[in-house]
């Protein structure tokens, strides 16, 4: 776009047409005035808030004073059962009783001594390990004397008697050891309280009076002298006393209603005058329950309801609606004050903003005003217009070099281009690239590999002494260099031989992967992106071949490219024609040598140019959108190859593993065709591997992502390598749980002797490693470098030196021979 569609495109500054022109004194007034009648009436809204606040706070400090009232009562009601529970332990212990006979001939000593047992008490039991049971207990209300007995019976332990004065009321089928009372006593060795229990005549000792439906029983486990187990140790209190305490505490008009809640949930409350014990069906808050803290019962609590005039909302009154009218009269006053001060101060100010806007900077700013905030925006206006030239000049340097390192962009090479190629001689455009940048910011981050493109760059200007020199993206350097002759071979070669020196800096060496280019200039009238594009096409020529050397551009030196590039047939015709060959190469575990894995590539036949390898024309086919057909041609002949595996071998386990591209990955079918795939072959989800390699995009794409989202649920082992993972966002790299992740020689390169590479490859796989990622170094063409890897963290390889890829047959054999080398260990 040109400065005329630029500033076609500007708006106008009329108004439109069929819409509302707003005063300024509306736009200030009418929201100062809202605010000050809010203001007003939150205030009144605070005032009758805080009002209730204390009325709460009161009612809360009564609850709390009416709870701890009720725990001291409480805890003086239980303290003697307590105490007398446990002297009886203390005398039991004193005596080392190893028979429950023991422990029945120490009770009943306590019947005949009834009047040194507190009347809360309304009976006392022993249910021993044997199953029996045996007691006393009161039979009146305040009676002192124990005249009812209940014992098992001598010769059926399983029945249960219970007399009066030596008479036989009734007996029973019994069961100790399903009472609740006694578990709950058998579980430790501290007395406690059981929880309030309605039970029959065997639990029950309370079944006189309204208020005598419920107990409670403190229950101790008694041991003999060396820790077994006799029984447990009963003394039953009957709730009608708590009853009675609950009815004094609310017989006033302060407490409507109080209730007790026991560690296991149950209620105690007085309803229709009655004692009543129910599970706490509705939650109770920790604010509305108190803790008794008496004794231990620290942990039941105690909750209170008060008097509902105690806690009432307070309502407006006179005072209240006075003081809003009072503030809505007020807030008219100052709001019309206000906007008489503002507004002819905002309407120069708004003229003086127009004529800034439309770049007349000529006329200073100055507005008289008492108003400090709107002087203060007056002066910011006027610095502004100060600072646009000044800014114009900086964004024309921006416009034409890099804002990183200071250098020419890619704009201001191409002025240089045009500036040289009007004088006499040979232009030459060079690139050098760092390959490895990506490691090299990933682990040393953007601030080092700047500095590390400032030194390479004035390298650079040194060797090619009147070049222009500039950087292109953050891992290319360009240089235009005019000559008589043009640059010769060697002189390149010494510029790359400089470029890839180790760079240093603050004790970090870092190893450069350099490849270089050269593009010159043909005919008279050039452009720079002419020029640029070939010097591309070389330097992605030297990437293809991994060229030592520069690689000048020569149409005949990548005429194969090209075929490929120009390439407008239906591949699914040279599909068809079985030009395609599915290879795979061999994944092994570093530790054994063992095949774990067949990782499949596709090498293409060609009629006219011979075998192509797949990295040559895959990014072709990538951009043409034709890898959609050729990548579903691979991974059908992949699980083909697996399930005849499997047939063949049913004992033995192999994965396989696919390389997926973007296209794939954004076709809407791509799942639906690999589930029916997986169907037509029989081939299980955790089988599949599937590879996400050399595009960080792949990883932040929505689309994409959904879709890996849902390889991932079926069940399909998913890997990425560590260029994409190191130059992906953190979301992207861990939205999905990743299998594995690939490490390539630019990372593990130097690594046999201690040093940064070995740091930071060890930092590659630990990080992989929390991950959950099986680590799998790719490139291994020596044995050296095996046991390297392995104490760095990775467990599985790939490369030359384990096999290259080949064909179906071919693996199968060599996977036989290494399957056998590991048979033949197991059985010697």
């Amino acid at each position: 776009m040109n400065n005329m569609e630029i500033d076609n495109q500007m708006p106008s500054d009329r108004t439109p047409e069929g819409k509302f022109s707003i005063p300024v004194i509306a736009v200030i007034g009418l929201p100062l005035l809202t605010l000050l009648i809010l203001v007003f009436i939150g205030f009144g809204l605070t005032l009758r808030d805080h009002r209730s606040e204390l009325t709460k706070a009161y009612s809360e400090r009564m609850s709390k004073a009416v709870a701890l009232d009720l725990g001291r009562q409480l805890s003086d009601l239980i303290t003697p059962v307590e105490q007398y529970v446990d002297g009886v332990t203390r005398q039991i212990k004193a005596a080392g009783c190893k028979t429950t006979a023991c422990v029945n001939s120490l009770i009943q000593k306590e019947y005949l001594k009834p009047d040194l047992v507190p009347l809360q008490i309304a009976g006392i039991r022993f249910g021993g390990m044997d199953g029996r049971l045996n007691g006393a207990f009161r039979y009146q209300e305040k009676q002192v004397e124990f005249a009812g007995r209940f014992d098992s019976i001598e010769d059926n332990p399983s029945r249960f008697a219970v007399t009066l004065a030596g008479r036989e009321l009734f007996s029973f089928v019994f069961d100790l050891y399903s009472q609740g009372w006694y578990q709950a006593g058998m579980i430790g060795k501290s007395a406690v309280w059981s929880a309030p229990y309605h039970g029959d005549n065997a639990n029950n000792l309370c079944q006189q009076g309204a208020l005598q439906d419920w107990s409670l029983t403190r229950i101790v486990r008694i041991d003999d002298p060396d820790g077994k187990p006799l029984g447990v140790l009963g003394a039953d209190m009957c709730i009608n006393e708590i009853g009675a305490l609950f009815k004094r505490v609310t017989s006033g008009h302060t407490v409507e209603k109080i209730s007790i809640i026991t560690p296991s949930t149950e209620r105690i409350f007085i309803e229709n005058e009655k004692v009543t014990v129910s599970p706490a069906l509705l939650p109770v808050q920790e604010a509305d329950a108190i803790p008794l803290g008496s004794g231990d019962l620290h942990r039941w609590r105690v909750a209170v309801t008060l008097d509902p005039g105690l806690s009432q909302q307070i309502a407006w009154d006179w005072r209240q609606i006075s003081l809003l009218l009072a503030g809505f009269l007020i807030s008219i006053i100052l709001t019309a004050l206000t906007a008489s001060l503002v507004v002819k101060p905002l309407m120069k100010l708004s003229r003086a903003v127009t004529d800034v806007g439309d770049l007349k900077l000529e006329t200073p700013i100055s507005i008289s005003t008492g108003i400090k905030e709107i002087g203060l925006l007056a002066s910011v206006i006027e610095r502004m217009r100060f600072v646009l030239h000044r800014n114009q000049t900086r964004l024309e340097f921006l416009a034409y070099h890099d804002p990183v390192t200071g250098f020419l962009n890619r704009e201001g090479l191409a002025r240089a281009f045009d500036l040289a190629s009007t004088r006499e001689g040979h232009v030459d455009l060079i690139l050098i690239k760092v390959r490895n940048y990506h490691q090299i910011a990933s682990v040393f981050g953007d601030a080092v590999l700047t500095r590390l493109l400032i030194d390479r760059i004035n390298t650079v200007r040194t060797m090619f002494e009147g070049g222009v020199v500039g950087c292109l993206n953050n891992n290319q350097i360009a240089c235009i260099f005019q000559s008589s002759e043009g640059i010769d071979i060697a002189h390149m070669q010494q510029v790359l031989a400089a470029m890839r020196l180790p760079y240093e800096d603050n004790g970090i060496r870092i190893l450069l992967n350099i490849a270089g280019s050269v593009s010159s200039k043909h005919g008279q009238i050039e452009l720079f992106d002419s020029l640029l594009r070939r010097a591309n096409e070389a330097m992605h020529y030297a990437e293809e071949t991994k060229s030592e050397d520069a690689v000048w551009y020569n149409p005949a030196l990548i005429q194969d490219l090209r075929a490929v590039l120009d390439f407008g047939g239906d591949i699914t015709q040279a599909i068809a024609r079985g030009e395609f060959l599915v290879v795979y190469q061999p994944i092994v575990e570093l530790r054994t040598g063992q095949i774990v894995e067949a990782q499949a590539s596709v090498v293409w036949h060609h009629p006219e140019f011979g075998e192509i390898r797949s990295h040559k024309f895959m990014p072709i086919l990538k951009r043409n959108g034709s890898i959609r057909h050729l990548g579903l041609f691979v991974m059908s002949r992949a699980f083909e190859f697996l399930h005849d595996f499997k047939r063949r071998s049913p004992d033995k386990k192999l994965l396989i593993g696919v390389k997926l591209s973007y296209a794939q990955l954004m076709d809407p079918l791509f799942v639906e065709r690999v589930t029916e795939l997986q169907a037509e072959w029989n081939i299980s989800a955790p089988e599949v591997n599937f590879i996400i390699t050399q595009n960080t995009a792949m990883l932040e794409d929505q689309q994409i992502f959904r879709v890996m989202r849902k390889l991932r649920k079926l069940g399909f082992s998913l890997t990425i390598d560590q260029f994409a993972m190191a130059h992906s966002t953190v979301n992207g790299t861990t939205a999905l749980q990743y299998d594995g992740m690939m490490i390539g020689p630019d990372v593990y390169r130097g690594i046999e002797q201690p040093g940064v590479e070995r740091i930071i490859l060890e930092a590659a796989c630990e990080l992989a490693r929390k991950l959950g990622m099986e680590r799998i170094a790719v490139g291994i063409d020596n044995h050296a470098i095996i046991q390297p890897l392995i104490e760095c963290g990775c467990s599985f390889g790939r490369g030359p030196w384990f096999g290259k890829s080949i064909d179906e047959q071919t693996f199968l054999a060599r996977y036989d021979e290494n399957a056998a080398m590991f048979t033949d260990e197991v059985v010697s």
